[in-house]
């Protein structure tokens, strides 16, 4: 796609350069720039450069902890969401976890100060992480956290993605729950037939013995 050129890289360290050099100018300058920063980060996560996008985001994580006003504690919330997409769909779990931790430190800040941010899109990214990690209790408590924090004037994309990951999870249920009968069912078979298992096999009970007799006098 980028013929030899390494497009991302280039694109995210020249953002990288760039958030470096404003990082003493006004709060304006640097709002824009991770507006900027939430669009480049976000084509680069679509196009699956997430260590790239990692690059972009943090970089705009950095510049919001520049300043201590609301707003940009509302701008860090948002870039740890965001952050904590491109690590989950790099499998950066362990990474995840923390950025998750942060995003809460910033949410309490707010509360703190009266003010309340959307925990919908956080909350649908954690239940990814932990389906990833295969806690699909866990997983589900999230999601149903993140389906109640859906509001009429939240983004379409995040309500999207939240439904999406709940869809995910009720899935999962349907394949464990079909799996349980499948294995009671097995269970009912072998006592009303007497069957064994051996490996991937199944036998039934006198060709077992008839098989161990015939090893026994090899």
């Amino acid at each position: 796609m980028d013929h030899g050129v390494k497009v991302a890289s280039v694109l995210a360290n020249s953002f990288s350069r760039r958030c470096s050099y404003i990082a003493e100018s006004d709060a304006h300058v640097k709002e824009k720039a991770v507006q900027f920063g939430f669009v480049l980060g976000g084509f680069l996560s679509d196009a699956g450069w997430y260590g790239d996008a990692e690059k972009v985001f943090l970089s705009c994580l950095q510049l919001c902890t520049l300043h201590s006003e609301l707003l940009h504690c509302y701008r860090a919330v948002e870039c740890c969401v965001r952050l904590l997409h491109v690590r989950n769909g790099n499998c950066k779990y362990h990474l995840g976890e923390e950025t998750f931790k942060l995003a809460q430190s910033y949410m309490d800040k707010l509360a703190k100060h009266g003010h309340q941010a959307n925990k919908a899109a956080l909350y649908g990214e954690l239940c990814a992480l932990l389906f990833a990690k295969s806690h699909y209790d866990e997983a589900y408590k999230w999601c149903i956290e993140a389906m109640k924090e859906i509001t009429p004037g939240l983004p379409v994309k995040v309500v999207v993605d939240v439904l999406r990951q709940a869809s995910k999870n009720a899935e999962k249920d349907k394949r464990i729950t079909f799996l349980d009968n499948q294995v009671l069912e097995l269970e009912q078979y072998t006592r009303h037939n007497n069957v064994i298992f051996t490996g991937l096999r199944v036998k039934p009970h006198s060709y077992a013995r008839a098989d161990t007799a015939e090893v026994e006098r090899d």
